[in-house]
């Protein structure tokens, strides 16, 4: 493979799947918004909550990662699909 390759693959990669892609951004904006709504309230049983959902989602986001990631190691170009 050569570098106009692997750029190449590296921009279509995420494209595959749109839903997934999707899914991931709307996930992002829900956890940016959490740690927002968190930093204007002064109720301590919010901001746990908020961190709760907060942590969860990003152990989510890191477990699609980790999915990724060994599916690249098996050689293969297909996206995983997130269990829903």
């Amino acid at each position: 493979m050569d570098i106009g390759e692997i750029i190449k693959t590296g921009f279509t990669y995420p494209t595959k799947n749109w839903m997934n892609l999707v899914i991931l951004g709307i996930i992002f904006v829900i956890i940016s918004l959490i740690g927002r709504v968190g930093s204007y309230t002064n109720q301590t049983a919010i901001i746990v909550i908020a961190l709760i959902v907060s942590i969860i989602l990003a152990i989510i986001l890191q477990g699609y990662k980790i999915e990724i990631i060994g599916e690249g190691v098996k050689g293969s170009s297909d996206i995983p699909l997130l269990n829903t």
